[in-house]
């Protein structure tokens, strides 16, 4: 999260029977329940919660695959940028099957994810893609 934000966001944390986010606000230094955060910001935090809970779920010592379906709509550039970084680092570790129609996604892991142990798939009849990384 920390990464993701740039910084900005040194904290956060989850309510296990709410599941609702809270952050250390940096102007305030306080942790606030329903911070005022971009839809953005907390895009991230509730994609990188259910990707620590489905992880934390498994019953395997090995890391579950994780299915994203475009999940990053409400990021800007720069969020969607350290994300991907953020995601691929990961696949070092774990099995990622990303379903996006954005063009920028696609564009990043045609790039970014060029090798032999990663595959783009395109599924242009409904105008889809995936990376299996």
């Amino acid at each position: 999260f920390v990464y993701i934000t740039e910084g900005r966001y040194r904290r956060a944390s989850v309510d296990p029977s709410t599941l609702q986010v809270s952050l250390l606000v940096p102007e305030t230094d306080q942790v606030t329940a329903d911070p005022p955060v971009s839809r953005g910001t907390l895009t991230v935090a509730y994609v990188l919660m259910r990707m620590g809970l489905a992880q934390h779920m498994s019953n395997i010592a090995e890391p579950v695959p994780l299915v994203l379906d475009d999940p990053f709509v409400d990021l800007d550039d720069q969020r969607l940028a350290r994300m991907l970084e953020f995601l691929f680092r990961l696949t070092e570790r774990t099995q990622l099957f990303l379903f996006t129609k954005d063009a920028q996604v696609l564009r990043w892991f045609e790039t970014g994810a060029a090798g032999p142990e990663h595959s783009l798939h395109r599924l242009d009849s409904v105008g889809l893609s995936a990376a299996v990384v």
